[in-house]
């Protein structure tokens, strides 16, 4: 695929996906046996385009507001890289944390590869010591 199209299948992730809330968009660009290795997801690994659902619906239901910017996207072969930073108000419990009401902003980097327009597997370092810091729930930093 051209650096274009693999540009194009990570905007739609974040800004269709996890920003608007279009989640069928999951189903059309990522493979069946996705693999997605996130430190914002505390579990394990994401597997398949149900596993992302799930992952997405629970972080657009702790903010609600959530919206993503891109600091940079970068293409090489069948890899795309982004940095992003995003921004959204605590609604509901995340992974135990009850809502907050508090706005957090996170900067977080991933890349993905990309083949036939889907999203095979991924890795992903989201900032989440500023998360829970942000939340009132994680050690005091200066």
């Amino acid at each position: 695929m051209a650096a274009a199209d693999n540009r194009k299948v990570a905007r739609q992730f974040f800004e269709d996906v996890f920003t608007k809330g279009a989640i069928e968009t999951v189903d059309e660009i990522f493979a069946d046996d996705y693999v997605g290795h996130s430190s914002a997801n505390l579990r394990r690994p994401i597997k398949g385009p149900a596993g992302i659902k799930r992952f997405v619906q629970m972080y657009r239901q702790a903010f609600p507001d959530i919206e993503f910017k891109f600091e940079d996207i970068l293409t090489q072969g069948d890899k795309v890289a982004v940095r992003w930073t995003t921004v959204g108000t605590h609604k509901a419990a995340l992974f135990g944390i009850p809502p907050t009401g508090k706005r957090m902003t996170v900067t977080g980097i991933g890349i993905a590869q990309i083949a036939g327009g889907r999203i095979g597997v991924s890795f992903s370092e989201v900032d989440m010591l500023s998360l829970v810091t942000q939340l009132g729930v994680g050690p005091k930093l200066r």
